[in-house]
């Protein structure tokens, strides 16, 4: 530990996806995402997703580990949690990236939505009794009320 070159910037020892050349590569940093280019947590379409963002890429003219990074820090969500799960060095480019993205697989991480069961005709008779019943109650409150001369109106 004491001999740390505590002028380096410091990185978190974890298990990384990207190989070292990668990794460590010196990203600029004035880089910065253009603002079209949104996040990404698998509730679009990922090859949409992909080519918006190779575009700006190109137009920013980035270097390939820039592109990796970049890439990275547009996953949320689902996505981000299968980054993370990517085994340690498996990403040497972003050609490597790529084509782990769009692994059909990885984009059915999502909970599944609970399936809808048709209702039964009973509980298709109750329901329409209850939407009888409240529309008389509805029609017979906008009745005016006729009240006998010696009897008080309600209040």
């Amino acid at each position: 530990m004491e001999d740390e070159d505590l002028s380096q910037p410091w990185v978190c020892v974890e298990t990384d996806p990207f190989t070292l050349r990668t990794r460590y590569f010196d990203v600029p940093k004035r880089i910065r995402m253009p603002s079209h280019v949104k996040t990404y947590d698998e509730s679009e379409d990922p090859e949409d997703h992909l080519k918006i963002f190779q575009a700006a890429a190109k137009v920013e003219r980035w270097a390939m580990p820039t592109w990796c990074h970049m890439f990275n820090s547009t996953l949320t969500g689902n996505a981000r949690v299968w980054f993370d799960d990517l085994l340690s060095e498996s990403i040497d480019s972003y050609d490597d990236l790529k084509e782990a993205f769009l692994v059909p697989d990885i984009h059915k991480r999502t909970k599944p939505k609970p399936k809808l069961t048709k209702p039964s005709t009973e509980w298709k008779e109750r329901e329409k009794s209850k939407s009888t019943k409240l529309k008389s109650t509805v029609k017979d409150e906008a009745k005016p009320k006729k009240y006998l001369m010696d009897q008080p109106a309600p209040i």
